[in-house]
């Protein structure tokens, strides 16, 4: 009889006459045996037989007893420095203020989607908002999918759960005339020159605080789009075509040189009085936020009206959406041109903006990377 071949399990017969097939696994420390017993030699094959079938086709699993806390954790130091900073925060910071202290000490082979189902729904009770949970979902999804690939599990729970629905707000944007007095309130802001490119410029709120004046072509009036900022950390756009080329209105440039003059000789183009890059959300907090409680430039007519911002100046939305709003609420009177190649804004931008609703959007049936002659404005107009 030849060598029994690598792998393949073997069968014996113990003392008291029970037949043990025996075969190996992988698991999370190495090699495991496995152990099948029965009475009857040829059950214990057949049985034998069909479980290394299932392992080489990678249906057996083996978590060892590893809680949902312990993977996550592994999990998360795994996959550090395959994705971006950003990403890996959110992902650490899910986990930790929600999914562990709820089901981290549950045993990850036995979570059940009922389980997690009953998860969503209190947070959800608990004030938790929906796009949140979804945010949970995405993180819980993405790690078992993982463990489901390294056969810790039979099959991603999650896959069965679902998702809260998302409460979508109208948008409801600036006129003209309200992104003028915007402009007018940051007036003297230590970060007008911030204000006057997000309105120009489509720029998101990370581009806009990622920028080093080593972009910034001051003499042609154009900048380039090179990194952005999340958390403090600095990292390349997402996609090729988040970096870009933006040629500037004489208003953004006219601000962005005085920005420069008054500037502490730091190599951002927006820091901190001790030159560091300024954190998105100190941004929001002190300087957004407070910008909007002025309020003055929200009315068409008043100076001194009280009537409430719209949706899309609550302090959680994008600073983008400004430049958005020039496209969905179209200046009156038109301006004679509609530039797409010039105004170099986010190319998502565009492309939501005529599809959601812009009155541009049933005049132009156009590539993004075109120019049009014809009725209709530019952002980037507006402000020269």
């Amino acid at each position: 009889m030849g060598r029994r071949i690598k792998g393949s399990g073997s069968i014996y017969t113990r003392k008291d006459g029970t037949v043990v097939g025996q075969y190996e696994i992988d698991t999370l420390e190495g090699k495991k045996r496995k152990y099948i017993r029965g009475k009857d030699p040829k059950d214990v094959a057949s049985r034998l037989a069909k479980a290394i079938a299932d392992r080489d086709s990678g249906y057996v699993f083996d978590s060892q007893d590893l809680t949902l806390s312990g993977f996550m954790s592994r999990w998360l130091t795994f996959i550090k420095g395959t994705i971006r900073e950003g990403s890996w925060k959110q992902y650490e910071m899910v986990n930790r203020v929600h999914i562990e202290p709820a089901l981290g000490q549950m045993k990850l082979e036995k979570l059940t989607a009922f389980q997690v189902q009953a998860f969503y729904h209190k947070k959800l009770e608990s004030g938790v908002s929906p796009r949140r949970v979804r945010y949970i979902h995405a993180t819980l999804h993405k790690a078992l999918k993982q463990a489901f690939r390294w056969s810790l599990i039979p099959r991603n729970v999650t896959e069965a759960v679902e998702k809260p629905r998302l409460n979508v707000r109208n948008i409801e944007p600036f006129s003209q005339g309200q992104v003028r007095r915007l402009l007018e309130a940051a007036e003297g802001n230590r970060l007008e020159a911030l204000y006057v490119l997000a309105v120009s410029t489509g720029m998101r709120q990370g581009e806009l605080l990622g920028l080093q004046w080593k972009d910034v072509d001051l003499e042609n009036g154009v900048l380039r789009v090179n990194r952005t900022i999340f958390g403090g950390v600095a990292s390349p756009p997402k996609t090729k075509s988040g970096k870009r080329s933006i040629k500037l209105s004489r208003n953004a440039l006219d601000k962005l040189v005085r920005h420069k003059a008054n500037q502490n000789g730091s190599e951002w183009v927006f820091c901190t009085r001790s030159g560091k890059p300024i954190d998105c959300t100190n941004l929001t907090k002190q300087s957004w936020k407070p910008l909007l409680k002025r309020r003055t430039f929200l009315t068409e007519g008043s100076t001194t009206s009280a009537t409430p911002a719209p949706p899309c100046c609550s302090a959680k939305a994008s600073i983008q959406r400004w430049y958005r709003c020039f496209l969905v609420t179209p200046p009156s009177p038109l301006p004679s041109t509609l530039d797409l190649t010039r105004s170099g804004g986010h190319p998502r931008v565009w492309r939501r903006s005529l599809r959601e609703g812009s009155p541009y959007a049933q005049e132009y049936r156009v590539p993004l990377h075109t120019g049009v002659q014809g009725r209709g404005g530019s952002a980037r107009a507006l402000l020269s």
